[in-house]
């Protein structure tokens, strides 16, 4: 009886290693694995295939779905193909070009999605870079309005201290001219007390002379009164000696003889 030998035996010594084969897909969201690996140290006809892909997004499975009758991957369990002929290794190797063209359009599918969603995020983008363009618009207006108002504050504060320095000023002044003003009404408050004083020393003086012609004129008439009473006891004797003559004094009349006889 022959001995049972494989027809096509793959010839791999137990000291070669595993052939491993990793393809990493870089994408926004998470990388996809692929991961294959053939092990067979011990048995060369026993080949396992591994791959790990990433669950695929309801928009690329229905992509797929409407492209192809095949059904998308829905776990991440192994698939492992276990054969002794040469047809198993075209089955399993048709097997990995199926999953790799079926991994291909999962990624292609998501690739059109995603490039899909950075449209709509560069349009989102656009859309905030616009919003931020007037923003910063308003703002350089509300700056420039508030550089306005701080120089027209700035100048109404460099005016007030400049009418504050020129009333400070006034104020010195007015200060002086008050003092000199206070000096100069002290002063006339004395001299119109000294003028006072002069006025009351002189009606003093005054009444003084009135009070001596008062009694000047009451000794000239008690002088006038002695005078007259002996011109009238004379008259009699004068009159009996010899007759009686006309002179000026009786010629004139009695008012000019009463103004005469008036000191």
């Amino acid at each position: 009886m022959a001995p049972n030998i494989p027809r096509n035996p793959v010839s791999r010594t137990p000291e070669e290693p595993p052939l491993k084969v990793r393809l990493t897909f870089q994408r926004t969201v998470a990388p996809t694995e692929v991961e294959t690996t053939v092990v067979s140290p011990s048995n060369p006809n026993t080949w396992t295939l591994t791959t790990s892909p990433r669950t695929p997004t309801s928009e690329a499975a229905a992509d797929i779905a409407s492209t192809s009758n095949e059904t998308p991957i829905e776990n991440d369990a192994p698939i492992i193909f276990k054969s002794k002929s040469k047809r198993a290794k075209i089955k399993i190797l048709r097997s990995k070009n199926k999953r790799y063209k079926q991994i291909a359009r999962l990624t292609e599918a998501e690739l059109k999605s995603h490039k899909e969603m950075l449209v709509t995020v560069e349009l989102e983008r656009d859309g905030c870079r616009s919003a931020y363009e007037k923003e910063a618009a308003e703002v350089a207006k509300l700056e420039k309005k508030l550089a306005d108002a701080q120089e027209q504050l700035k100048n109404e504060r460099d005016g007030r201290e400049e009418d504050l320095r020129r009333y400070e000023g006034m104020k010195d002044v007015e200060k002086e001219k008050y003092e000199r003003w206070k000096e100069e009404y002290a002063v006339n408050v004395q001299s119109s007390h000294d003028m006072q004083k002069q006025i009351d020393n002189f009606i003093d003086e005054m009444k003084k002379v009135r009070q001596k012609y008062d009694t000047t004129i009451a000794g000239l008439q008690a002088e006038n009164i002695k005078l007259r009473t002996v011109c009238g006891l004379m008259k009699p004797a004068m009159s009996s000696s010899k007759p009686r003559l006309l002179n000026d004094e009786d010629s004139q009349p009695s008012s000019s003889k009463k103004r005469r006889s008036l000191p």
